[in-house]
């Protein structure tokens, strides 16, 4: 690594000959193959942690690399050796270096609590608005604000794409600082440095996964006051800043006390500041880039017309030090001077500058060029998503013609969609593999059987010996049964099974509404079918928990057409729910069913695959695709494969816009709502017991005000296939939407007590219990799938196909605007991201522009507000909202005649249809709904009327 650092440049780290390759893999990839033991990693990434607070599978191994050849070396950035980095400290601390420099600046020339909005350059100077609308002109201005803060101001003209994604690209890390006095230095008295590295340890907090203790130092201060300094750093800052300070502490003290001695609980002080919290720092204490961004790295000093950049995370020496900052000041600063007179500086103090570098100003770096030509067709295909879906099209693709271009856009900073495999840290400390989405295969799935076959992954059977437990009815009792689905043996669920199963079939997924039944089946929800059907309250309460747990909807809001095409695709409806051959639990992938896609992505090649890039316009014309991200990448390509969920290629603007019909469909495909739990137990207490694991229940009463049922559904048998015994459940549809509202620890509690009720006391004390909410997945929305409400499975047949204003009223708006001031008005600017904070709103739009208020008033369409992203973000239960209020479908016409003829019949030019029969092919009724007299004011003689709902819809399809 020192060897490497010695090579790659902070000046410029894409000119290295490795460079490409370093910034496509993380830090992490990097040293897991170099160090082969899990002690000497924890080292580095302790050390990672605290210098730049970040985990190393978030760091470009490139910008790390570069980042220490900035400081000399590897082990610069994390010894106190002479030369390095915690040689020295500064008697009275170091923010003396900015108010002293601000004192000699003038305190008069220093306005704080002026945080700035908008910078607007032309010909003559730059004008700077702060948010409480103090206005600065000058003919040069000077940056020096971290880059993930710049996000947040307004840029008149617009910066380059590169420096845009550049900022957007460049978080800040996590990180709280402690420090922690005590009577006397115990720790030299006992022969220690006061020096700890170190990964955490296991944490007893439910939901953290480490300790909070990174690296320690001494800190005692230079008047002889004894003390340690320490970090709470990346993942475990972003972790332990969620719990309370005093529990932070005790955790803090209680580690200290394990490697240096029990003294360590008993300081006289214990202080601590989290960066995170810092508005206008957002973090700490440095920048860093992610993989794939470096090639824009020359744009980070390189001015744009008269605004100029420094900051420690553009500095060349010591970058994300105080040391860098102090250079890149300078730099800047002698940059200024260059241009308001050449004379002011000398050669030698313009080394560093823009100025002495023209190589970077002018260089076209190879992966630029490669976006370059992806913007002249030179891809053949454009792949957005990069979950299973996604990462099959495009590995089949490759494997019929290897010389294909092709690129996937994933919005995810990981590949795998609703597949999602995480190591789970057990109390030996040996990690262990466990499913938080998809989880299931079977061989009736052909199709990922044959994929696991050929990726040389391998499964096991999933659990089902022993009896089975429901908690169902109207008061409920513990049910044990030995039969296939609970009451199994009661006439009424086996006719009722049997009549669903043959109504599947008749069903096809290809086009439900090809059914002879279709347009019955599709006016109802399941529901209501269930409630025909099913008089027994304990089997009607068995049937909807399967029915939660594996679409995580309610049957009420399930179309029942839909449901049995979802069934009829599976091969029936028991095979949805049951574990037996060739049902949807039959087995488990080996380390989890995320492998597919990270070995679909590597079988593809990670140069081809961005993450982080969500897709925001897809447009196309006679030649070709254009795909626009929000990062702002454009890809030009032959052809586009979407395999995003529904509900999120409904967000994505298509130019032209897709059919109608499609557009309908996918605004009415709303995603489940599922939380998914996985609780690790020293030892499998059920299967001692004679149980399965198995779990079917309504919920049945809870605790907690507000919440209409427990929060359990399904449960099964998780143990894996190292032995490690679990239970894996799901808190499902409207049961997931109210308990997602209440806190962690008391629903979990509710999930263990329920548990207990019906397997034992024992599933009280768990050893380990972890959860995933997937409706927080702002790139999926939801799990486990996307569902039909009733009423649109006329456009199911869209689904897979390929896609190649008002007079009258508006007077009022207009009027309106008119006296409000249209100088107030701000047209064409849609609205991207509403922010609120103690102080106020901050509304972003896609034009860029950024406005701060008090107050904001939404009101969008809720279709629309659902497209805005709020921070934070809105409750589930409004988003739920949001999302299943669909528009409308409406076209109104108005038609003119030269006379009133209606009125000359005796007519009042009302007409009240259902349409009736149509000469057009593949419409199932005419356009007509509603019409009346449209005669104007000025006696212009016309009939409006309205083609509406399902005709709508159908009639906009033709010319």
């Amino acid at each position: 690594a020192e060897s490497l650092a010695k090579k790659i440049s902070m000046e410029n780290p894409y000119a290295s000959p490795l460079a490409k390759e370093l910034d496509n893999i993380t830090l992490d990839s990097y040293v897991k193959s170099n160090l082969r033991t899990q002690s000497a990693r924890d080292v580095i990434q302790a050390a990672v942690r605290a210098s730049m607070g970040t985990e190393m599978c978030r760091l470009s191994a490139l910008f790390f690399i570069a980042y220490a050849n900035a400081a000399g070396g590897v082990m610069r950035l994390f010894l106190a050796k002479e030369g390095d980095a915690q040689e020295l400290r500064v008697k009275g601390g170091t923010q003396q270096l900015s108010t002293i420099m601000a004192s000699k600046i003038g305190d008069n020339n220093v306005l704080l609590k002026e945080p700035v909005v908008s910078i607007e350059q032309d010909d003559t100077g730059i004008t700077v608005t702060t948010l409480n609308g103090k206005s600065l002109r000058a003919k040069y201005l000077v940056s020096t604000m971290p880059p993930n803060c710049l996000n947040r101001v307004h840029f008149s003209p617009p910066l380059p794409e590169g420096r845009r994604m550049l900022m957007h690209n460049m978080p800040s890390g996590h990180l709280t600082k402690f420090i922690v006095t005590y009577d006397k230095s115990y720790w030299t008295e006992e022969g220690y440095s006061g020096e700890i590295v170190s990964n955490g340890g296991l944490s007893n907090i439910d939901g953290i996964s480490n300790g909070p203790l990174s690296v320690v130092y001494d800190a005692t201060t230079n008047n002889g006051v004894p003390a340690l300094v320490g970090f709470i750093a990346g993942r475990q800052g972003i972790e332990w800043a969620g719990v309370e300070a005093e529990v932070r502490k005790k955790a803090v003290l209680e580690d200290l006390a394990k490697c240096l001695g029990s003294w360590a609980k008993s300081p006289t002080s214990f202080i601590e500041k989290n960066w995170s919290d810092e508005l206008y720092a957002g973090g700490c204490p440095v920048s860093f880039n992610v993989p794939g961004v470096a090639y824009s790295f020359q744009y980070l000093r390189k001015p744009e017309g008269r605004i100029f950049w420094a900051g420690t995370e553009t500095a060349t020496i010591w970058t994300g030090y105080i040391s860098g900052a102090i250079q890149s000041g300078k730099r800047a600063a002698m940059e200024v001077l260059h241009n308001l007179s050449p004379n002011l500086v000398t050669e030698e103090e313009l080394q560093g500058t823009h100025y002495d570098i023209t190589s970077v100003a002018d260089y076209v770096n190879p992966q630029l060029q490669h976006l370059e030509a992806k913007m002249m067709d030179q891809v053949d295909v454009v792949i957005v998503g990069a979950g299973v879906s996604g990462l099959t099209a495009g590995y089949r693709l490759l494997q019929k013609e290897p010389h294909l271009k092709i690129v996937v856009l994933e919005a995810n900073d990981r590949v795998g969609g609703r597949t999602l495999t995480l190591d789970v840290c057990l109390p030996s400390g040996r990690k262990e593999p466990f499913d938080f989405g998809g989880q299931w295969v079977c061989t009736t799935q052909t199709h990922v059987m044959n994929m696991i076959k050929e990726l040389d992954l391998e499964v096991y059977r999933q659990n089902t010996s022993g009896k089975k437990v429901a908690w169902v009815g109207e008061n409920p009792t513990r049910h044990v049964y030995d039969t296939e689905f609970p009451f199994n043996d009661c006439s009424e669920i086996q006719g009722f099974i049997e009549e669903m199963e043959e109504l599947s079939q008749k069903v096809p997924i290809e086009d439900p509404y090809s059914s002879p039944y279709a347009e019955e089946l599709d006016s109802i929800t399941l529901e209501t079918l269930l409630t025909k059907k099913l008089k027994n309250k304990a089997v009607k309460d068995a049937f909807e928990a399967q029915v939660r747990g594996t679409l995580g909807a309610e049957s009420s809001r399930l179309s029942a057409l839909y449901f049995l095409a979802f069934a009829n695709s599976a091969g029936g409806i028991m095979r949805l729910f049951l574990a037996r051959d060739g049902d949807g639990q039959e087995f488990r992938v080996k380390g989890g069913t995320q492998q597919i896609s990270q070995i679909l992505a590597a079988k593809i090649g990670w140069d081809k695959i961005f993450l982080g890039q969500p897709v925001k316009i897809i447009s196309q014309n006679y030649d070709g695709i254009t795909v626009t991200t929000d990062g702002g990448f454009i890809f030009r390509g032959k052809y586009a494969i979407v395999s995003t969920p529904p509900n999120c290629t409904a967000k994505i603007e298509f130019n032209p816009p897709m059919p109608e019909i499609r557009r309908l469909f996918l605004n009415h495909m709303p995603m489940g709502h599922f939380t998914k739990f996985n609780i690790i137990y020293d030892k499998a207490y059920w299967l001692e017991e004679g149980l399965s694991g198995e779990l079917t229940s309504n919920g049945g009463k809870t605790f907690v005000p507000g919440i209409s049922a427990g929060p359990l559904g399904i449960v099964f048998d998780a143990t894996t296939d190292n032995g490690v015994p679990a239970l894996v459940g799901f808190i499902a549809a409207k049961n997931g939407v109210e308990w997602n509202k209440v806190d962690r620890e008391v629903r979990k509690r509710a999930v263990l007590e329920d548990l207990a009720k019906a397997f034992g006391p024992w599933a009280l004390n768990p050893v380990l219990y972890t959860e995933k909410n997937w409706s927080e997945e702002p790139y999926a929305g939801g799990c486990p799938v996307a569902y039909n409400v009733p009423g649109v499975a006329f456009s199911f047949k869209s689904f897979r196909e390929p896609h190649g204003r008002y007079g009258g009223t508006q007077q009022i708006s207009q009027i309106l605007a008119a006296k409000i001031g249209w100088d107030k008005i701000f047209l064409g600017q849609p609205v991207k991201i509403i922010s609120q904070n103690y102080d106020g709103i901050t509304v972003t739009t896609d034009g860029g522009f950024i406005f701060r208020g008090k107050y904001a008033i939404v009101s969008t369409p809720p279709n629309c507000t659902a497209k805005i992203e709020f921070n934070p973000p809105m409750p589930e239960i409004r988003r739920l909202f949001l999302n299943h209020m669909p528009m409308g479908h409406f076209t109104k016409f108005n038609i003119i005649y030269d006379k009133a003829y209606w009125l000359e019949e005796g007519l009042s030019g009302e007409l009240t249809s259902n349409g009736g029969k149509t000469f057009v092919p593949g419409i199932s009724a005419g356009p007509l709904g509603i019409v009346f007299d449209a005669t104007t004011d000025n006696g212009v003689p016309a009939l409006v009327g309205f083609i509406a709902a399902k005709n709508g819809v159908e009639w906009n399809e033709v010319d």
